[in-house]
């Protein structure tokens, strides 16, 4: 799950309002649909009854929650995606956001064509999906989804900077990756433009059949030999070019080498 739109007002961190508030919306029946309906139902209260929101204009009090996930079957039917976006402006007129939350799903059909794909933009997004066209290119190609993230965040970062954007588009980005066939595994990678001690990651939430709940913001440092902390990404840079953790070594020396064996993460 992920959100795009107001992320903070006053006391609110909407982070920490979404896994409360997601943990405690299982009960009674711990069914998508169910979940979908309470989280929409406590969005639109919370929207009209907390001062700090209500302090708000209301053109900045638009945000739109998107759940994604693969729907498992028990007579065997291959997994299926679903997207649900709960929102309080994109399920209507755009022009005129209000306080009520509206809930629009779609799901892949049973008989999934070859050449299959979503790309749904959430959000204030002042352009037309044919800006998306080369992310949607890289998915027809069927190649791996890192080449697919280096991509979508390369031209997330492209329309961040122009003057539509008005400063809507963070330059910041995490992505995940939800595997049809490995239920349980969620890759997740940090995309920033500068050092960072700290390295966020997806917060989780649970909720438990006795009506017990429990969330948990995820944030990773990292400590080297001598006890001090280590820079947990360092963005890229040129291979003879001193590298950004200011270690004194070369780049290709240094966090490249980590980001060779690892990944983007490091």
């Amino acid at each position: 799950m992920s959100f795009t739109g107001l992320a903070e007002a006053g006391s609110l961190n909407m982070r920490r309002w979404l896994r409360q508030t997601l943990s405690a919306c299982g009960q009674p029946d711990y069914s998508l649909g169910g979940i979908l309906q309470r989280f929409s139902e406590r969005a639109t209260a919370h929207f009209r009854t907390c001062p700090d929101i209500q302090r708000v204009a209301a053109a900045s009090r638009r945000t739109t929650f998107i759940f994604s996930a693969y729907m498992y079957y028990v007579d065997g039917t291959p997994p299926l995606g679903a997207v649900a976006l709960v929102s309080n402006f994109e399920n209507g007129a755009l022009e005129k956001p209000n306080d009520e939350f509206t809930i629009a799903c779609m799901n892949e059909p049973p008989e999934l064509p070859e050449d299959h794909q979503w790309v749904i933009p959430a959000g204030i997004f002042p352009w037309g999906v044919e800006v998306l066209r080369p992310v949607r290119e890289l998915l027809a190609r069927r190649l791996p989804p890192e080449h697919v993230i280096g991509r979508a965040v390369a031209l997330m970062r492209e329309l961040a900077n122009r003057p539509r954007a008005q400063g809507a588009i963070g330059e910041q980005l995490l992505s995940c990756i939800l595997w049809r066939d490995k239920p349980g595994l969620v890759p997740s990678y940090y995309h920033a433009r500068k050092v960072c001690l700290t390295e966020p990651g997806p917060d989780i939430a649970f909720a438990h059949p006795d009506g017990s709940w429990n969330s948990a913001g995820m944030r990773i440092k990292g400590f080297g030999p001598d006890g001090r902390e280590v820079p947990m990404y360092v963005p890229p840079a040129k291979p003879n070019a001193p590298c950004p953790c200011n270690s004194g070594r070369k780049y290709r020396d240094c966090h490249d080498v980590s980001r060779r064996k690892y990944g983007a993460r490091h």
